[in-house]
């Protein structure tokens, strides 16, 4: 989405992600609430937030699968248990962009890390964006760009255009994690009938990237 969109609408304020989902927080408080009366252990909603450094509960507390789901799928994350780390501790704000067909999209902007964060916890979630922003192996970038050449129309070249072609495109690929050329190279493919330039092709891939720099810049400026 361009964040040059004419007629965009700045809307909300920085929020944390339980509070994008108020239903899934009340009703995770109120499941803990019934357990702790059940078991005559103190909630984990009403521990002192000093002395568990975040905002919902302490160690122990069941991870709340639906809230960082959407979390994974707003920062285009790879499936797994970051998104269940990072969900405690990023805020973000929103912006609801409209243009002449209507609402278009939404562009998240201010991505921060919770001022209670521990520098610990900070450094551990550094590391781990970091794994998954690594580039892919070249073998694996040649292979979906051999998938795509195969699933889309393109112009015919000669031999040695075609080598330079694949070597040119395969090198750029190489740069991009693994999941962030699978991801975008299928869906180009599922939604254009032809060969992309590389131009359209690297706009595919830097969407995908574009939530793993946000989170990783928060990160950086948390311990900075």
């Amino acid at each position: 989405m361009d964040d040059q969109e004419q007629g965009s609408e700045r809307t909300g304020s920085q929020r944390r992600l339980s509070q994008i989902l108020p239903e899934i927080r009340d009703s995770i408080r109120l499941r803990r609430e019934i357990v702790s009366e059940t078991t005559g252990l103190p909630s984990p909603e009403r521990q002192d937030e000093s002395s568990t450094g975040k905002r919902h509960g302490g160690t122990g507390v069941a991870l709340r699968p639906d809230a960082s789901t959407v979390l994974a799928k707003a920062f285009e994350l790879p499936a797994g248990t970051l998104a269940h780390s990072l969900e405690p501790l990023l805020e973000w704000r929103e912006t609801s962009l409209y243009g002449s067909h209507g609402f278009e999209g939404v562009r998240i902007e201010d991505v921060k890390i919770w001022d209670g964060a521990t520098r610990a916890q900070v450094l551990g979630l550094l590391k781990s964006v970091e794994a998954v922003c690594m580039p892919c192996d070249a073998k694996f970038a040649a292979q979906k760009l051999s998938e795509l050449r195969v699933l889309t129309a393109h112009r015919a070249r000669d031999g040695s255009d075609v080598e330079l072609l694949a070597a040119a495109y395969t090198h750029r690929l190489a740069e991009y994690p693994a999941d962030v050329v699978d991801m975008a190279c299928n869906r180009w493919a599922d939604a254009n009938p032809f060969w992309p330039t590389w131009a359209e092709l690297k706009n595919e891939l830097d969407k995908r990237m574009k939530g793993r720099k946000q989170i990783h810049a928060a990160l950086r400026a948390a311990v900075s």
